[in-house]
């Protein structure tokens, strides 16, 4: 990756936060995507264990390396504390520009009369705002968006193309929904008149009847609750709240096709992966990690500062501090002892069917 200008390598220290050992003058221009494939002209950053024992064939001007790697290189280098953070300074440094709407409301747009645009909002072409809504100074609403009546959106949002926000929505300051996200519709609550069949075998009753039975819609007259810092990855859906409202915490940032349903709380600074499912009124806490292709039951109860390792299922409550992984999700350790003594289960039936024969044998004998 070509820099937008030259810069020295004291000067990518100072961005990263780092120190120099070596040369702090030398020029950099280029910044190796991969270290296995960079060149003699070529900043790398080594942020892998493994790649540290392979520096003696990779090809490069500089290092960016962890404070933690042992200092063996003999080439000018940058010593940091926390590479990712390192990583982002750099990258900032260079990102392109983004192509946003210009200030002020394209004439293909259409807005309800009553709406309150901040002149320095920024509405793309084919944008729907309804009644009563009220925009941010500052915040940036790109194409073909929708946004419904009474909804509030802070200043400084960025708001991608295809989001649909539905009405009564809060959004707060510094918030970006990416590219097809949907805010505010309604969760999936259905009612049966008679007994459903997940009541009746709830009960235990198995018996099977052909009559009719429809499921009737529960009104969703909640809304949802945005806090400032949040992000919103493409294409995942929050909605509304049957009574009370959904919320998602300050600062918490949400990946690609998550599914938050209705009275789902959400603390603040999480990071949640891809492909996620939160049950209904599922209430997880402040700072707590969840990995991809996850599922929490409804109601469940996530305590502060936990870790849910990737494709688990959330059953039970869990308590602040820990980190469980599995289906269904049990503490780590606890679930590393359980998958031990399975790998042993081989081994024990055949000293068990040994057992047995030695006892039939005995058995034999005394009669």
């Amino acid at each position: 990756m070509k820099l937008p200008n030259s810069v020295t390598l004291g000067f990518i220290a100072k961005l990263s936060g780092g120190n120099v050992v070596g040369d702090q003058n030398i020029l950099i221009d280029r910044v190796a995507e991969n270290p296995q494939y960079s060149t003699e002209e070529d900043l790398v950053l080594v942020f892998d264990p493994k790649h540290l024992k392979e520096l003696a064939n990779v090809k490069a001007k500089a290092y960016i390396i962890p404070a933690s790697y042992p200092d063996v290189l003999n080439k000018p280098h940058i010593m940091v504390d926390k590479p990712l953070f390192a990583l982002k300074n750099i990258l900032e440094m260079v990102k392109p520009p983004r192509f946003y709407p210009e200030k002020g409301i394209h004439p293909t747009a259409i807005i309800d009369h009553t709406a309150k645009i901040d002149p320095t909002a920024a509405i793309g072409p084919y944008v729907v705002i309804g009644s009563n809504t009220v925009i941010g100074a500052e915040t940036i609403i790109m194409p073909n968006c929708v946004i419904g009546g009474k909804v509030k959106i802070g200043h400084n949002c960025l708001i991608y193309p295809l989001v649909t926000i539905g009405d009564y929505v809060t959004i707060g300051n510094n918030v970006i929904l990416q590219q097809g996200s949907s805010v505010g519709a309604d969760g999936f609550a259905y009612v049966t008149k008679d007994p459903s069949v997940i009541e009746k075998r709830l009960k235990g009753d198995f018996t099977l009847d052909p009559t009719a039975n429809p499921h009737h819609k529960i009104p969703h007259i909640g809304s949802v609750v945005i806090e400032d810092n949040v992000e919103l990855g493409s294409n995942s859906t929050v909605a509304r709240g049957t009574i009370g409202d959904t919320k998602i915490g300050q600062g918490t940032k949400i990946d690609d096709l998550v599914v938050v349903a209705h009275n789902v709380v959400i603390g603040e600074e999480c990071l949640i992966a891809g492909l996620n499912g939160f049950g209904g009124s599922a209430r997880i806490g402040n700072k707590v990690v969840i990995a991809g292709d996850c599922g929490l039951k409804d109601h469940v109860v996530v305590g502060n500062e936990v870790i849910i390792e990737a494709m688990s299922g959330v059953m039970w409550d869990i308590k602040d501090g820990e980190v469980q992984g599995g289906i269904p999700a049990v503490n780590t350790k606890e679930r590393f002892k359980q998958m031990a003594h399975i790998r042993q289960l081989p081994k024990i039936f055949k000293e068990f069917r040994q057992l047995k024969k030695q006892i039939q044998e005995l058995e034999a004998k005394l009669k």
